[in-house]
């Protein structure tokens, strides 16, 4: 005869999992948070189920394990399409030949203007663990009651894969204007993507990228979380038992830096977590040396809010906008810039920044409910043998912003593929910063048609721009050309309103693993019970790639430990 351990477990597993995203989602996030290396509700289950959770012992009892487990991701195609949308993702500059419309604009990059190149991507992540934990029954003090310490130590990989092959590396040098005040020679750009994603070289006046890099195989070592439950177990048989814990999660894992796009993060984020715990289990059936039973856990925690560094993209600029180019403007340094006739109230100040360094921002980050259920069958030979059989499923609702630093206001605005420079008519040797801005400007080109001839026809408000080199208005042109140049009258300046605070969280996520493990425990032993095993599981995640920040793995364990 089956016995159902409590009508109070089988309905709160069935809230569990109907905690499931409904969260609409936009591809081209710029932070990936998987599961935490703690949560893993099933590893922790297997093995020991027959030394703890003890009924009428008496005195206080317990027993502890060590688990080296080894993970690694499977379906990178998944976590590409989290980040770009696709596995491979095309690099063309702003004069290549035959562009394509979703082409990302290799300009904003440091490469040539007639540059392409396909990058592919093949993201995994690789952790090694060794997982410890402690369960100690205090039965001396109460009946039922217990304490569990779990902490897992270990290492995590995580690399984007990165592979770059160039169609064309670009022979066109660039035009005086365009992203510096001179021509810019092949050797003095970029050689290819990968180059620049690895922050090393400044071209013209672009700086540099600080955060949001790629560049290989990145690491994380140390204690993931350090979980501490104190419960009871209300209903106790030897037949069936029922109990909930209070449990709480430590941070002593990372937080997010945003140094890297594929940022390495072991534990859970820097979230300090309160929640409950609920555990059961019956007996099924019996037959001689023969039994089978059927064990359930299930936490709920809340995730509290830390302070973490995430890189955003611009609300008007699309998926990915932290990677185009921002020109720092302000007052003129000098006054003489006329746009339409009109003194012109901003100038360009010579620096040309990726948008990820000033859109890389400190926020509060929290998690309202993260769930972990798992359920187990086991067969049992005599006392000594068992092999269980099990589904886990884990749950996490979108993460939420709170408190964000600020952007600086009417500092920086969009250059798109603006000329940033002007050259007097008469003589190429005298040039002036310009004032155009690209309000509009997204990944794959500037805004609107710039007829790619650098005129800034395409600009905000665009009119002919003039300065007085001190001999009265002279037209700016291109260089040693007659082609009057556009200014804007006025620029459009970027304000903390256009950041896009979506595009740095991460989206709700839940996903399914199928776990195995079977377990030998020595009873000839005086004073303990050892007990060693073997297990693996699969793990799937839910829902579609670019709506879910879970991870598809398979992960591999060896268990051991003793009873006291």
């Amino acid at each position: 005869m089956i016995q159902i351990p409590s009508r109070s477990f089988i309905l709160l597993s069935v809230c569990m999992l109907i905690i499931i995203p409904t969260q609409a989602f936009i591809r081209g996030r710029s932070f990936f948070y998987p599961r935490s290396q703690s949560v893993h509700a099933e590893r922790e289950l297997v093995g020991w189920e027959q030394d703890i959770n003890l009924c009428d012992v008496g005195k206080c009892y317990g027993s502890f394990y060590v688990m080296p487990i080894c993970s690694r991701s499977i379906r990178p195609c998944d976590i590409a399409e989290y980040f770009f949308g696709q596995s491979s993702v095309v690099f063309s500059g702003s004069h290549a030949p035959n562009r394509g419309e979703d082409d990302t604009l290799a300009d904003y990059f440091g490469v040539p203007i007639d540059f392409v190149s396909t990058v592919h991507f093949k993201p995994r992540i690789e952790n090694v663990i060794i997982d410890t934990n402690l369960y100690v029954g205090l039965d001396s003090w109460h009946p039922g009651l217990y304490a569990r310490f779990h902490a897992p130590f270990g290492t995590t990989k995580w690399n984007l894969n990165m592979c770059e092959q160039v169609q064309n590396s670009g022979e066109l040098n660039d035009p005086p204007g365009y992203r510096a005040s001179t021509e810019l020679t092949r050797a003095e750009l970029s050689h290819n993507i990968t180059d620049w994603f690895r922050g090393i070289k400044s071209v013209g006046d672009i700086q540099p990228i600080q955060y949001g890099r790629i560049v290989g195989p990145v690491h994380k070592s140390g204690i993931s979380d350090v979980q501490v439950a104190f419960g009871w177990n209300m209903l106790c048989t030897e037949d069936y038992h029922f109990g909930f814990n209070l449990r709480t999660s430590i941070p002593t894992g990372n937080r997010s830096l945003a140094c890297y796009l594929f940022e390495p993060i072991l534990g859970n984020g820097g979230h300090w977590e309160l929640g409950v715990g609920f555990t059961g289990h019956g007996f099924l059936w019996e037959n001689m040396a023969h039994s089978f039973f059927v064990y359930g856990d299930m936490n709920i925690t809340h995730l509290f809010a830390a302070r973490e560094r995430r890189s955003f993209d611009l609300k008007h600029n699309g998926t990915g906008s932290r990677y185009i180019l921002l020109e720092e403007i302000g007052t003129p340094v000098v006054q003489g810039l006329m746009v339409d006739d009109i003194l012109a109230q901003q100038q360009y100040h010579g620096k040309l920044i990726p948008a990820i360094n000033k859109t890389t921002l400190d926020a509060e980050i929290s998690v309202a409910v993260q769930t972990d259920m798992v359920v187990k069958f086991s067969y049992m030979y005599f006392s000594f043998f068992s092999l269980d059989i099990g589904y886990d499923l884990w749950a996490r609702t979108a993460e939420r912003v709170g408190c964000r630093q600020t952007f600086p206001e009417n500092c920086y605005a969009v250059k798109g593929d603006a000329l940033v420079y002007g050259f007097n008519e008469a003589d190429s040797t005298r040039f002036a910063a310009l004032n155009a801005t690209q309000h509009d400007a997204t990944m794959h080109a500037g805004q609107g048609n710039g007829n790619g001839n650098f005129s800034n026809s395409n600009a905000d408000n665009a009119a002919l721009a003039t300065f007085d080199f001190g001999n009265g208005e002279d037209n700016l042109t291109l260089f040693e050309s007659m082609t009057q140049v556009s200014g804007s009258n006025q620029s459009v300046l970027l304000t903390d309103c256009d950041i896009d605070t979506l595009s740095a969280v991460s989206p709700a996520a839940f996903s399914h693993t199928f776990f195995m493990h079977a377990s030998y425990a020595w009873e000839d032993v005086m004073y303990i019970l050892p007990y060693f095993g073997l297990g693996g599981e699969i793990t799937v995640r839910g829902g579609p790639s670019r709506r879910t920040a879970a991870l598809s793995e398979w992960g591999a364990w060896i268990k051991g430990g003793f009873a006291f």
